[in-house]
C-alpha cells in the first residue's frame, strides 16, 4: 500500500492589536511536534506592537495598512501562502504542541475530506471543551449541522487550501459570523473528518466578536437565507425543501430559547428575523410568538 503524500502546512494568524497574547500564539506554532512550513501573521491595521513582536519571533508579517476585519485578513493570508493546508490561529489563542501532528495525518489518510477538526479547550472561568458538531471517525457530510449552528471554533481546524480558494475564501461583506458562512459553504460539497482529542485553547474575554451575539445572529440568518437561495438556483429542490424546514425550526428554537432565558430584546430580534423566511407568514409568526409565551406561562 503506497504511503500517503506528506502535506505542507501554513499557519495563518490574523491579528488586530493582539500584542498581549501574540507571542504565546506564535510560540505555540513554533513548538509543534510536526513543524509547519509557513508562519504568517496578517497585521490587520494594528496600532500596537503586534507587527514588531511577530517579526522578532521570526514570523512573516503581511501588513494590511488599515483594519479590514477578520474575513479580509484571513483571505489575504490565504492568497499569500503556498502550502497545501491552512491552519488557522487567532492572535489571542494558542495550540497545544500536538495540534498539527494530530490533524494533518487525518487529511493525509482521507484525501476526500477537506477539513480536519479537533476539540478545543475553552478558557472562560470554568474550563470547558468544545467538540463541535463533526463526529469523530470516518469522514462525514455535515451540511445540515453547519446550517443549524456554528460548526466549530475555527482555531480547531486545518483545511485544504485549494478547497478554500475554490469557495472564494471568507465572505467580506459582513463584519460578523463570517466563520459561520465559511463552514456552511465548505460543507456544501465536501466531507469533514474529526477527532475529539483536545489540541488547542480558545480564550474567552471582553472585546471579542462573541460579545455581540445579536449582530452575529442577524448575520447568521442572512447567511442561511443566502445559502438557501443558492441551493434553489442550483436546482436542488429536495435540499431546498429540507433547508426551508430547517430555517423555520431554527427560528422557532431561537425564539423559544430567548423567551425561556428572559432575553426580551433578543426575543424580538429573533421575531424580526422571521420576516421573509420561506413558509413563515406573518400569521404563522404571530402564532409562534403566542405559543412561545404560553409555554413559559404554563410552566410557571
Amino acid at each position: 500500500m503506497p504511503m500517503a503524500e506528506k502535506l505542507t502546512v501554513a499557519a495563518i494568524i490574523p491579528c488586530y492589536n493582539g500584542a498581549e497574547f501574540l507571542a504565546e500564539a506564535i510560540e505555540s506554532v513554533q513548538s509543534q511536534t510536526r513543524p509547519v512550513d509557513e508562519i504568517l501573521v496578517v497585521d490587520d491595521g494594528s496600532t500596537d506592537e503586534s507587527a514588531v513582536i511577530a517579526r522578532d519571533l521570526g514570523a512573516e508579517v503581511l501588513s494590511l495598512g488599515k483594519n479590514l476585519g477578520a474575513g479580509p485578513a484571513r483571505n489575504r493570508g490565504l492568497r499569500h501562502v503556498r502550502s497545501d493546508l491552512v491552519a488557522w490561529l487567532d492572535a489571542d489563542d494558542y495550540w497545544l504542541d500536538h495540534h498539527v501532528a494530530t490533524l494533518v495525518p487525518l487529511l493525509e489518510r482521507y484525501p476526500q475530506a477537506v477539513a480536519a477538526l479537533a476539540a478545543v479547550r475553552v478558557l472562560a472561568g470554568e474550563v470547558q471543551v468544545n467538540r463541535g458538531y463533526v463526529p469523530p471517525g470516518e469522514p462525514v457530510e455535515v451540511l445540515l449541522s453547519a446550517f443549524r449552528d456554528w460548526l466549530h471554533l475555527i482555531i480547531g481546524c486545518i483545511v485544504r487550501r485549494n478547497a478554500l480558494l475554490e469557495i472564494g475564501g471568507f465572505d467580506e461583506s459582513e463584519r460578523f459570523s463570517e466563520d459561520f458562512d465559511y463552514w456552511l459553504r465548505l460543507a456544501y460539497k465536501h466531507p469533514f473528518v474529526s477527532t475529539h482529542e483536545v489540541t488547542s485553547c480558545w480564550r474567552h474575554h471582553p472585546g471579542q466578536q462573541s460579545q455581540f451575539y445579536e449582530e452575529q445572529l442577524r448575520a447568521a440568518y442572512r447567511y442561511r437565507r443566502r445559502f438557501y437561495d443558492r441551493v434553489r438556483q442550483d436546482g436542488d429542490d429536495d435540499l431546498a425543501k429540507d433547508l426551508a424546514r430547517e430555517l423555520v425550526d431554527i427560528w422557532r428554537n431561537d425564539l423559544q430559547e430567548a423567551w425561556d432565558e428572559r432575553k426580551l430584546k433578543q426575543f424580538w430580534t429573533v421575531h424580526s428575523l422571521g420576516i421573509g423566511l420561506p413558509n413563515l407568514t406573518l400569521a404563522t409568526r404571530l402564532r409562534a410568538v403566542v405559543a412561545t409565551m404560553r409555554t413559559r406561562a404554563g410552566a410557571s
